[in-house]
């Protein structure tokens, strides 16, 4: 008997590891530096062996005297609570020549803040406000006759824009003065540092290439 449900929660292990195979989502190409496409890697991997390890332990749950099996089960939750993978990254497009843009608000990580804008723009500016505030804003601005399309995607350092090379909107973002440091880069160009040093301080950078 003991055997047979041996043999058992090994079938079942089998399958449900077939089955997380199955499901796991492919991995998106990432136009970010390596370092950060390999961390992606690894923190996929964790999760994968996180939920294995929750889906073994339930099945193994199913064969234990009950106090034992209850604390089993406990764990198991804790596990699978902690296999979610993260929520996907908030994207604001904003593509069409209406005049209307898109907008983000998210609590920043402590610390440091990384914003990109994508590539260099024909017009436009981004500008960069501080305020007393827990969170960051960001909204596309286009005037009449603005051009080009973009999204604010949100990074677990920081905002980037993905900016067409022919937009012409502007940007507003406004962070909380508590942040110790802002930088700004604008394609490949050069890091640009921004020490908030209270609320009210305002950074406006033109988008247009160096000459």
């Amino acid at each position: 008997m003991s055997q047979d449900r041996t043999d058992l929660a090994a079938a079942r292990s089998r399958r449900l590891s077939a089955l997380l195979q199955a499901t796991d989502p492919p991995m998106p190409p990432l136009a970010f530096p390596a370092e950060r496409v390999a961390l992606a890697v690894r923190r996929r991997a964790a999760w994968r062996w996180r939920a294995a390890a929750a889906v073994v332990l339930l099945a193994v749950a199913a064969f234990g005297v009950p106090p034992v099996r209850a604390w089993i089960v406990q764990a198991a939750r804790a596990l699978w609570s902690a296999a979610r993978p993260p929520k996907p990254a908030a994207v604001a497009s904003s593509t069409d020549g209406s005049g209307g843009g898109g907008a983000v608000t998210f609590s920043p990580a402590a610390g440091s803040f990384a914003l990109q804008v994508a590539r260099p723009q024909p017009a436009g500016t981004l500008t960069v406000e501080t305020a007393e505030r827990a969170t960051v804003s960001a909204a596309v601005i286009r005037g009449p006759g603005a051009r080009g399309g973009a999204e604010l995607v949100v990074l677990p350092y920081g905002l980037r824009i993905l900016n067409d090379s022919g937009a012409t909107a502007s940007y507003l973002v406004r962070v909380p003065a508590s942040l110790g440091r802002i930088s700004v880069a604008v394609g490949g160009g050069a890091v640009r540092v921004l020490v908030p040093s209270g609320p009210g301080q305002q950074w406006i950078l033109d988008l247009r290439a160096a000459p």
